[in-house]
């Protein structure tokens, strides 16, 4: 463990590791970029498991079922939809703060004009069609694709009752399952981007600046060193981007370039460290 922060401290700013890096193999400074790269990715899965875990401990099913009125039935058949309620009718907004006037507005009869975002509403439900949305991003889809059915209050209770047991350990279980093969995922993905976008831009740029020095070095010792170098580059983006603050792609480029310059640059008699 000792060793695994020596290398990772000495990604920073260590002339004689890198002096020593450019001649080993390539899997060692891949293996650290992976397994950095898997500690960050797990890092943004916790962050994300905490925001899901609060929603397990909420009376979410209670709450939706609440909200549904005792005397409506609503019928879909044949494509069209009606209700045995008096139409416009509305059914208010009591689940989020924030939002519109109203969750559904059922407009079989179409006497309002306008987007659902028009008429303060999540969902305006006309006859052969529901809009939802806003206008710059409204959706419709058609009642001919749900076939035909009957929702009454009993329904939506009988639903809640048999949704109810599973709902905290679906939430709780599933989210640290998402969040886990989401944290591998990430890792995988991001190290075949990161690696390619290495051999592209940061390795050939050093390859070049190589090419000027002596002794001069392969392409394979350029890459070895963009590897080594992107290290303290992708430590301090992970911490900006969790701060909320975005980095450019060239000045990534530019710091990784930099990093593996400056240690490059310099000559230091030190013994080389220990292969972990």
């Amino acid at each position: 463990m000792k060793n695994f922060f020596d290398r990772i401290r000495a990604t920073f700013y260590d002339p004689a590791f890198y002096i020593k890096a450019r001649t080993e193999d390539l899997s060692p400074s891949i293996r650290l970029t992976a397994l950095l790269a898997l500690v960050g990715a797990s890092i943004t899965a916790v962050v994300l498991y905490t925001f899901i875990v609060p929603f397990a401990f909420l009376p979410v099913i209670d709450t939706v079922e609440s909200v549904y009125p005792d005397d409506l039935i609503i019928t879909v058949e044949g494509g069209e939809m009606s209700i045995n309620q008096e139409q416009p009718y509305y059914i208010k907004n009591t689940l989020f703060k924030d939002g519109p006037e109203n969750l559904v507005i059922f407009d079989g009869e179409d006497a309002l004009e306008g987007t659902a975002t028009q008429n303060s509403t999540f969902a305006l439900v006309k006859k052969t069609y529901v809009v939802a949305g806003n206008e710059d991003d409204e959706r419709i889809e058609n009642f001919g694709q749900i076939g035909s059915t009957t929702i009454s209050k009993s329904d939506v209770s009988a639903f809640a009752s048999a949704v109810r047991p599973y709902y905290k350990p679906v939430l709780l279980g599933g989210g640290f399952v998402f969040a886990a093969f989401g944290a591998v995922f990430v890792t995988i993905f991001w190290l075949i981007f990161h690696l390619l976008y290495l051999m592209l831009l940061p390795a050939p740029a050093l390859y070049l600046y190589g090419r000027f020095r002596t002794p001069k070095f392969a392409f394979k010792e350029s890459y070895i060193v963009a590897v080594y170098a992107s290290i303290p580059v992708a430590i301090l983006t992970f911490v900006i981007l969790l701060l909320g603050f975005d980095v450019p792609p060239f000045v990534y480029t530019l710091l990784v370039i930099l990093v593996a310059i400056v240690n490059l640059s310099q000559k230091r008699e030190e013994a080389p460290m220990e292969d972990s």
